[in-house]
C-alpha cells in the first residue's frame, strides 16, 4: 500500500495553497499517513514568473 494524492487551490489574487497526503506501509505492516500542508508566498514578480512556468531563481528576488 503506497498511495497518495495532491491538491492545489488557487484563491483570489493568485494565492496558492497545497495539500498532499500519502500512505506508506512498512515492512512489518504498520501504515503511516503523511500529510503536508503548505502555501507559497513571495514577491509578486517571483510568483508571477512561477505561474507562467518560468525559472524563478534567486537573481529575481
Amino acid at each position: 500500500m503506497n498511495v497518495g494524492a495532491e491538491w492545489q487551490t488557487i484563491f483570489d489574487g493568485g494565492f496558492p495553497e497545497f495539500d498532499t497526503r500519502y500512505e506508506k506501509e512498512t515492512d512489518d505492516g504498520a501504515v503511516i499517513e503523511i500529510i503536508n500542508y503548505r502555501s507559497r508566498h513571495g514577491p509578486e514578480k517571483v510568483l508571477d514568473a512561477v505561474a507562467r512556468g518560468e525559472e524563478a531563481g534567486p537573481a529575481i528576488y
